[in-house]
């Protein structure tokens, strides 16, 4: 192939194809090795910089550089500046497509050279000359400006050390400065290319002070310079789709510098100064200090591209200079960089996709969220406390989880104590705000919720016992007292609720937090010393000791008041018993205290029913212990008292409360006296799983009245339930936007007159009040006001009354149907309310469920769990939750069937299993349920084989009880026994058999 059809193939888009021929012509070249092929071929790649044919520029470039390399002694600068004369040389009768395909080969050819070994022999002339061309360069058009200068600010940077180019380089900043770019971000590159010792010699005479822009008393013109970049458009999408060079050379001038000290330029003395005012031995000049970081950005960057007055594309370079810096390892903090408008303008950005800058502020949050627990692991906490200083609510604001993520990577203990302690003081800070008016609750909510992520994550840190009772000691007060300030004046009734609200919220908090502690079983609840319940019952007395201008926020009467301080005592006995000996301390010292520390707090916090069950938590306390002893007449009955039925009954009270420290605190009590546990403990929580899953069962296991006049019968809510269904969505939100359209469209209905829904008819009340205000009897009225009837009956009622009468009726019917809607509304919420309570008590059941699997995990052997099987197969018949029943039939076919160790002993033993087996073998014939058979026949083979283990000779027994279920089965069309339960017996017969 012919060295010409190289240059050809140079032009090709194909990248590879393009290496192959540079490679393939330079490999000619130097194989030929003739002086007219190599000055052909330099002409020949210089020219070509200004073909828009292809991807020439891109293939000749490469080519020329490689040629520039091997060629440096024989080409000299001035040589190859007269090529780009002649080449790219523009005349007046050039179109624009002309002129700008040279523009670019001068470019092109220009970076070529600054890049290229040639300046190794070459003159401060050549260095004018090519200084003198770039800045022509960038001046012919706009967009023309920065290239040249960025290829002349690295030349200028490997050059400066070279004695020999220092004239040259004074006269590239006098040419600067005479085309008026000192004062550009191009000026800026240019002075910040040379060392900071070096700026007075080349720049000291012109605009810059002291030569420097990076010293203080160029501050403002540095922001000014840096804010006025040219704008092709007032699109964002149409603007610089970058940001300029000089940022780089920004981040190189700050990159490895404290920013915590100031560096010092020297400028030059003044022209006059006399040498006799000189003092000689501090040798003192003229000097300014250099800007630090802090001050740069917060001049340069925030308050010029994210102040509220700057534009959409300021805006958008103040992100695209984030992300490079952000970016940076080199700098040593940026920390600084998360100033107020940034944060401000980012989180407004990211909270609404149609926004302009939504995509790129989106980019950052993924690259912040990356590159900073990697990078900068050492500086999230102060990044995240600027987060909260300046947008404590950034998280929600944004609609984003930066914040969370930050926080979730702060991991080791210095920095997890340190994070507390912030949230703490923004918690305290946040608080008075809230209090006096100006900030809202659910700011409030976002540290604290964070304190219990981090209680959870990190609380068995080796130093977390401190930070967390810093946690307490913070909450406590706001949690359970009023402070002073609040009881000597009178708030108003909007304060007071705020107020309220913001306390129960804490409270929360604190019990998540002891609920968090509870998890870690053996390590802080179970050591008697680290009895975090116990501990916050004692700050909460101790600080109203220490603090009598604080007054509890709960009141008691005198009863309450008696009940509450015997618990205080009783626990403090219990925790000073607990501490005498570790041969006294046992697992059941460990829940009483847990139960007295739980309910007291439940006291403070103005609980419901909480006193009652104190009171009766010390019968059962002193009847376990065995120091019960009859005081007065009144107490006189409790002697005949089950204790463990009466804590079965405070831990049922505890899982009516919807909190999952509660259900915790209940389920360790439940296993650590699972073995004193006798069948009416067992049964009372199986009477649980046989209440109705609705307002009656709600009713009598939440102590929950409903409203007479609207409450019916639970089957006939369910069905009331199941029509609505299509119109009503599962989800509470939905059904809630739902009722409010339904309502506003029963509001339109009423006041157009309009028919109301058909399935709907006027009571007699209404009835009554409309043929009152028609004036006419009730056994008179047309059907057609509420079903549909003829239109002779509208016309013969028109016949009644003239038109002055009809006109005053407007208003009567008004009432009517709007009370009418009343009922429909009021119907509406009660088909609601139902929904809540069978919601309510499917989820006191389910917890039930876990209590007894606990049990028969613990308990194996025990007998007394038997009397579960009937409630538990009642509750497969009954229920309509489908996770209920799942969890039921677990329960039933895999827990007390196969992993329970039951051995008979006695013959009551055998006849409680002979009637479980009958009562099996009814409830079987009431259902076809396959769940339901599943469980059935597992139990029933059960209770079989302990029959007949017991002894062998039952076995007839039992064979009747299967004969006398058959009978019925094939006699009784109605009986739904499954024959697979008489099959299953009868495989187990024939294995018993062999």
């Amino acid at each position: 192939m012919s060295l010409l059809d190289h240059y050809w193939t140079l032009a090709s888009d194909d990248a590879s194809e393009r290496v192959q021929a540079a490679e393939a012509l330079l490999k000619g070249l130097a194989e030929n090795d003739s002086e007219e092929d190599w000055i052909y071929a330099t002409k020949r790649l210089i020219r070509g910089l200004s073909s828009s044919r292809g991807s020439a520029r891109l293939g000749f470039s490469m080519t020329l550089v490689e040629l520039l390399e091997v060629r440096s002694a024989h080409i000299s600068i001035k040589d190859y500046l007269g090529l780009c004369s002649q080449f790219f040389e523009i005349s007046a009768s050039m179109k624009g497509n002309e002129v700008r395909g040279l523009l670019l080969g001068r470019l092109f050819a220009y970076e070529i050279l600054a890049k290229s070994t040639l300046w190794k022999s070459a003159t401060a002339e050549d260095l004018k000359e090519f200084g003198k061309r770039c800045i022509d360069l960038a001046m012919e058009k706009i967009w023309l400006r920065e290239p040249p200068y960025f290829a002349l600010c690295n030349l200028v940077t490997r050059l400066q050390d070279d004695p020999k180019f220092e004239d040259g380089l004074k006269f590239i900043f006098y040419y600067t400065n005479k085309v008026g770019l000192t004062l550009s971000c191009e000026g800026i590159a240019l002075a910040l290319s040379v060392k900071k010792d070096q700026r007075a010699k080349y720049n000291g005479d012109y605009d810059w002070k002291g030569g420097d822009p990076m010293l203080t008393t160029n501050l403002t013109e540095l922001s000014k310079a840096l804010r006025d970049l040219p704008v092709v458009s007032g699109n964002v999408s149409e603007s610089k789709p970058y940001i300029h060079f000089v940022w780089s050379f920004l981040i190189r001038e700050f990159c490895g510098s404290s920013q915590n000290e100031t560096d010092s330029a020297v400028a030059p003395p003044a022209k006059k100064q006399k040498v006799s005012k000189i003092k000689s031995k501090s040798n003192v000049e003229n000097t300014y200090s250099t800007v630090t970081f802090c001050s740069f950005w917060d001049r340069c960057v925030d308050q010029s591209f994210f102040s509220s007055s700057a534009s959409a594309e300021r805006k958008m370079w103040g992100f695209e200079v984030f992300l490079l810096w952000v970016q940076t390892n080199d700098l040593e903090s940026v920390t600084y960089m998360f100033s107020q408008n940034f944060i401000k303008v980012w989180c407004i950005q990211l909270s609404q996709k149609d926004r302009n800058l939504h995509a790129i502020s989106r980019k950052l949050a993924d690259v912040i969220v990356s590159v900073l627990p990697t990078q900068r692991k050492n500086e999230l906490v102060p990044i995240i406390s600027t987060f909260m200083f300046y947008r404590a609510n950034f998280d929600k604001e944004s609609k984003t989880k930066v914040v969370s993520q930050l926080l979730a990577c702060v991991s080791d203990e210095d920095s997890v104590s340190k994070l507390v302690h912030l949230l703490l003081d923004k918690i305290k800070e946040l608080e008075n705000e809230s209090i006096n008016g100006g900030s809202n609750l659910s700011v409030v909510q976002w540290p604290m919720d964070n304190l219990l992520h981090l209680v959870r994550s990190y609380g068995s840190h080796s130093k977390a016992s401190e930070w967390i009772n810093d946690i307490f000691d913070t909450l406590i007060p706001r949690a359970y007292y009023l402070v002073a300030s609040e009881t000597d004046s009178t708030p108003s009734e909007e304060e007071k609720d705020k107020e309220l609200k913001l306390a129960t919220m804490i409270q929360d908090r604190i019990m998540s937090i002891l609920a968090t502690t509870l998890k870690r079983s053996g390590q802080t609840y179970l050591d008697a010393q680290k009895s975090w319940p116990y501990r916050v019952v004692q700050k909460i007395l101790d600080f109203g000791k220490t603090h009598p201008d604080y007054k509890p926020r709960a009141e008691y009467d005198l009863e309450i008041t008696q009940t509450k301080q015997k618990a205080e005592q009783t626990l403090q006995k219990i925790h000073v018993k607990r501490n005498s000996s570790r041969h006294v301390d046992s697992v059941h010292l460990q829940a009483f205290e847990l139960l007295f520390a739980i309910m007291l707090l439940q006291v403070y916090g103005s609980q419901a029913d909480a006193a009652n069950m104190l009171d009766e938590l010390q019968i059962c306390y002193r009847k376990i212990n065995g120091k019960f002893k009859a005081q007065e007449n009144t107490e006189g009955n409790d002697d005949d008292m089950d204790s463990s039925l009466v804590l079965t009954e405070i831990l049922i009270s505890l899982l009516t409360q919807h909190s999952s420290f509660l259900r915790k605190l209940s389920e360790d009590v439940w296993r650590m006296f699972s073995g004193e546990l006798g069948e009416q403990s067992l049964q009372a929580i199986c009477d649980v799983l046989s209440a109705q899953e609705g307002s009656e069962g709600q009713k009598s296991l939440f102590d929950i009245e409903d409203d007479e006049d609207v409450a019916g019968d639970d089957e006939e809510e369910e069905d009331m339930e199941e029509d609505m269904e299509e119109d009503m969505d599962i989800d509470d939100e939905s059904a809630e936007n739902k009722t409010g359209d339904a309502e506003s469209k029963d509001d339109n209905e009423s006041l157009q007159g309009s028919d109301v829904d058909s399935d709907y008819e006027m009571d007699l009340e209404s009835r009554t009040k409309l043929a009152n205000a028609l004036g006419v009897k009730k056994e008179d009225m047309p059907e057609s006001l509420n079903t549909d009837g003829d239109e002779n009956n509208d016309s013969s009622e028109e016949e009644l009354m003239n038109d002055e009468q009809m006109s005053a009726l407007d208003g009567h019917l008004s009432i009517i149907f709007r009370e009418r809607k009343k009922l429909q509304t009021k119907s509406r919420e009660q088909r609601k309310s139902n929904k809540q309570a069978r919601q309510n008590v499917v989820q006191l059941k389910t917890r039930v469920l876990d209590l007894l699997d606990i049990y028969f995990t613990e308990q194996n052997e025990n007998l007394a769990g038997l009397v579960c099987i009937e409630p538990l197969l009642n509750l497969l018949i009954v229920t309509k939750d489908k996770q209920l029943e799942d969890k039921a039939y677990e329960l039933l076919r895999n827990r007390i069937s196969r992993k329970t160790n039951y051995t008979l002993t006695t013959v009551d033993d055998v006849q409680k299993c002979v009637e479980n087996l009958q009562t099996t073998l009814q409830l079987a014939a009431k259902t076809k349920s396959k769940v339901f058979t599943l469980s059935s026949k597992q139990v029933a083979i059960l209770l079989a084989k302990l029959i007949i283990n017991y002894d062998e000779m039952l076995v007839e027994s039992v064979i009747d009880i299967y004969s006398d279920a058959m009978k019925a089965w094939f006699l009784d069309p109605t009986n739904e026994i499954a024959p697979a339960l008489f099959t299953d017996f009868i495989s187990f017969l024939n294995t018993k058999r062999k």
